[in-house]
């Protein structure tokens, strides 16, 4: 279930059209059984968290979203369960699950490699989002392939290393010198693809390819983010890249320049390691602007990080009405 970091902001990778196709056959109480479940593994109870997950699947009459189902899976790995957990990925594989990068690249099922049927999970999934491109462009679904690939690698080792070594250890440096080794190369490869080709269709190269390229120009630096911000906001009107991508760029655009950001996307991280939330306008309606652009409550967001939200508590603290 690790998400695929973007900075210290986080979105997960998921098809926007089939969620809000599966979203309409639930009801409210489905949602709020996954929250819970979410919130579980958010706070490491995995097995609590993999439970509610299996609970309200059954609740649903056997249904779920894609999404859960994959994320029932990570927890249950998580739990050391092994069987459950390659049960709820090959069912999420047989329901058409494309997130190829996120499968291979997530740590939260490292201990599923080993099993004699991790590689016809990967085989099936691959298969499925090849299966969903219109218009393949395979030459370029393969280059963004490595280009996620070494984006997300060393980023995913990120908050264990720092929490297990500390910020100012050997091991996290060379984490953070690696991480900026593969980020330089992809620069290069995704503004050259950009130059040329134009921001890569969701038909040619899927979401996560699409997402790949958005990855790497929010990782780069604040010349190259301005520099192709436009480039985003046509994706986002083509429908090549969601609009919470583009809130997490503007955001972090935001914050770069010394202003407020506007969605609350953006972490900062002390000197001990602990993250705080980054200066935010109008704490008030933050909800309401998130909500707009398909983003959860900023509470949920932020609890990743064991930061509670409170609006009233935040405008204290930073002396506003």
């Amino acid at each position: 279930m690790k998400k695929l970091l973007l900075c210290i902001s986080i979105a997960g990778i998921y098809t926007a059209s089939a969620q809000t196709y599966q979203q309409k056959v639930f009801d409210d109480s489905y949602f709020e059984a996954t929250r819970k479940a979410q919130a579980l593994y958010d706070t490491k109870q995995y097995k609590q968290s993999a439970m509610a997950y299996s609970k309200a699947f059954s609740d649903a009459g056997g249904k779920c979203m894609l999404q859960d189902r994959y994320n029932a899976a990570c927890s249950w790995s998580m739990a050391g369960n092994t069987d459950s957990a390659i049960t709820y990925l090959q069912l999420a594989a047989n329901g058409r699950y494309t997130s190829y990068n996120h499968l291979i690249l997530d740590p939260d099922l490292d201990a599923l490699h080993t099993d004699t049927r991790w590689d016809m999970i990967c085989k099936k999934v691959n298969e499925n989002r090849l299966i969903s491109l219109s218009a393949a462009n395979m030459n370029l679904l393969y280059l963004l392939d490595t280009v996620m690939q070494n984006d997300q690698r060393e980023r995913m080792k990120f908050d264990n290393t720092r929490e297990k070594y500390g910020v100012n250890s050997k091991e996290f440096r060379t984490l953070v010198a690696t991480m900026n080794k593969f980020d330089s190369v992809n620069i290069l490869r995704v503004t050259n693809i950009l130059d040329t080709h134009g921001w890569p269709h969701r038909a040619e190269v899927g979401d996560e390819g699409s997402q790949a390229v958005f990855m790497v120009i929010q990782h780069a630096d604040i010349s190259v983010q301005e520099k192709y911000l436009p480039h985003v906001r046509d994706a986002v009107k083509a429908r090549d890249v969601r609009p919470s991508s583009l809130a997490l760029l503007e955001d972090r655009i935001a914050v770069s320049n010394g202003k407020k950001q506007l969605y609350g996307t953006q972490l900062g991280m002390k000197q001990d390691g602990t993250y705080y939330l980054d200066e935010l306008e109008d704490p008030d309606n933050v909800d309401k602007r998130r909500a707009s652009v398909g983003l959860g409550p900023l509470a949920d967001y932020l609890m990743q990080w064991n930061l509670k939200w409170d609006p009233a508590t935040y405008k204290k603290e930073h002396n506003l009405k």
